[in-house]
């Protein structure tokens, strides 16, 4: 609900001639460099590198995740700020929403990880489930293909090595 707020007082402002212009953009997971390291991906890398058995998730039961690499974010957010697609409301996502126990496998199998996963659910979150398009914004802001999961993770697990150790 907050997100969507900061979108009406957005566009209330835009209406009332505050703002000349604004374009939404709607992130729903960027990863990548200088991450934090409590966040999923690199707990994931981190999980991989030590070969734990068990990965525990979090995330409320039929949670989707559509992670986005973080520069694809960036030029995204560089093209906007040039009043390309100016009033519009655009998803910054992968192109593909799924479970997060799903993704999870996902990455262990880039990794070349064996692990069981963990479902423990926090019993007080509402599962987050969305339906998301990255055509509208690809399209609209000239955007090269994205980069593919796989791609994105070498990328970051080749920075965490470059990096010198675990967080």
């Amino acid at each position: 609900i907050s997100k969507r707020a900061s979108e009406a007082y957005i566009e209330h402002h835009v209406s009332k001639g505050h703002l000349k212009w604004a374009t939404i953009l709607r992130l729903y997971y960027a990863y990548g460099l200088f991450d934090r390291p409590e966040r999923l991906v690199p707990r994931l890398v981190r999980a991989a590198r030590s070969r734990a058995r068990k990965f525990n998730i979090t995330s409320a039961k039929g949670t989707l995740i559509d992670p986005l690499f973080a520069e694809d974010v960036a030029r995204a957010a560089l093209s906007a700020a040039t009043g390309r697609c100016a009033n519009a409301t655009l998803d910054l996502c992968g192109g593909r929403p799924r479970p997060v126990p799903q993704f999870v496998r996902e990455v262990i199998k880039y990794q070349g990880w064996r692990a069981s996963i963990v479902e423990v659910p926090r019993p007080d979150e509402t599962p987050l489930r969305f339906y998301s398009s990255q055509v509208p914004a690809r399209r609209g802001l000239n955007l090269p293909a994205f980069v593919t999961l796989e791609n994105g993770l070498e990328k970051y697990v080749r920075w965490r090595n470059g990096q010198g150790g675990d967080d």
